[in-house]
């Protein structure tokens, strides 16, 4: 099932990158903090303008280990954009989510005499939020995004902040 995923969404993100012919896409990278798991992230991002308001996005995130547990999430999302003074521009977000976790504790280094205790899982997701950026330059900008992820049993608050470089054809 997971790799069904993720093959779906490359496929998706390869139609994006090959439909492009005058692009206004964008790659980066955003510094994440899942709040329910209280755990910090890190991961790529890539944006695909479709008109003036519609964006496409996809982003992967993992998130390093926390009491023995480490995640990550791929996530495929559109955005309404709207324009605001100041070259400031908000918008509401609306996407997928397949987040998965896993949880390996070393018995041996616990005390315990069996084997290593592990456990992982992983599943679809919506995501609901919003978002804001800023040019900083013609071919930077800072973005800063708050999405909550339903995920079940694994909902969680999700913050990220990032910076984003404009690619011109």
């Amino acid at each position: 099932m997971m790799k069904k995923i993720i093959l779906s969404l490359g496929m998706a993100l390869t139609c994006i990158i090959a439909s492009a012919q005058q692009g206004d896409m964008s790659i980066g990278a955003n510094l994440t903090y899942g709040f329910d798991a209280n755990q910090l992230g890190l991961g790529p991002k890539f944006q695909y303008r479709l008109d003036e308001q519609w964006r496409g996005e996809a982003s992967f995130n993992y998130f390093f280990e926390k009491n023995y547990t480490t995640a990550w999430d791929v996530n495929a999302n559109v955005h309404y954009l709207f324009p605001l003074e100041y070259d400031l521009t908000i918008y509401p977000l609306v996407g997928l989510t397949y987040y998965h976790w896993s949880t390996d504790i070393d018995s041996h280094a616990l005390g315990l005499l069996h084997d290593n205790l592990s456990t992982s899982s992983g599943k679809l997701g919506l995501n609901l939020g919003c978002g804001l950026e800023y040019p900083i330059t013609h071919d930077f900008r800072a973005t800063a995004e708050l999405k909550y992820q339903y995920v079940n049993k694994a909902d969680q608050l999700v913050l990220s902040v990032g910076l984003l470089w404009n690619i011109d054809f």
